[in-house]
């Protein structure tokens, strides 16, 4: 089966490009074992070349090194780690959890009145077979709906951890964008490339002040819940 060298995700055969940072994939990830980079597919590469093209015509008043520099931060943001957050695990599980449950328990319920002959199901359903396998059917719905759930709990802590470490992070960052520890984004000179560079310093700025935090987990804490701060007058 093919693997992403980057995002070190498995793919089914067949697929050949990573859907999410676009770089080719590679049938073992023994083949980039100490690797520290990995080259870009030719289909990233004419993105890359679009890209440039928009900026000369969005933005003609920067620079070819300020274009330069743009363009080398939005490709590392397709190297950056994809967090997977805690919380969004213990809600899909929670989610499917109830759901499969809730199915399993009414088909149970069903399967047990039919047989009991207090409904009936229609005709041509009504074989003993059908009963059978209608209800072994449910049983494993509710089977799944309880693993989900015992899974969930097991997340519910982790979430709460989580939860209360990006609280703790967008505080930081509230209180260093008070400070002036961070530069001002202005519109007349390039509120968007401003911007990419202000991301960048509160990233790495949230890394030096916070030990052992999951690869990516900073990105996506000031992309998802600190950029409202960063916004901020």
């Amino acid at each position: 089966m093919p693997w992403c060298p980057n995002c070190k995700l498995e793919y089914v055969e067949g697929v050949k490009i990573c859907p999410d940072c676009k770089t080719a994939l590679v049938d073992s990830l023994e083949d980039t074992e100490g690797e520290d980079s990995f080259e870009f597919s030719d289909e990233y590469n004419a993105a890359e070349e679009q890209v440039e093209n928009a900026m000369s015509t969005y933005f003609p008043e920067l620079s070819e090194e300020e274009r330069e520099d743009m363009l080398a931060n939005l490709k590392q943001g397709a190297l950056i780690p994809k967090y997977k957050s805690v919380q969004d695990s213990y809600t899909e599980h929670k989610s499917g959890a109830m759901s499969l449950m809730l199915i399993g328990i009414l088909g149970v319920a069903f399967v047990v009145l039919n047989a009991l002959k207090i409904i009936s199901l229609p005709a041509g359903f009504s074989s003993t077979l059908t009963t059978v396998v209608m209800g072994a059917l449910f049983l494993i719905f509710l089977a799944s709906g309880i693993f989900s759930s015992v899974k969930a709990s097991k997340l519910k802590s982790k979430a709460d951890e989580e939860k209360a470490l990006i609280d703790k992070v967008v505080d930081f960052v509230r209180s260093r964008k008070k400070s002036g520890a961070y530069p001002t984004c202005k519109e007349e000179d390039g509120f968007e490339f401003d911007y990419i560079k202000l991301t960048e310093t509160v990233v790495k700025d949230v890394e030096d002040n916070f030990s052992d935090l999951e690869p990516g987990f900073a990105y996506y804490v000031v992309d998802r819940f600190a950029s409202e701060v960063l916004d901020e007058d």
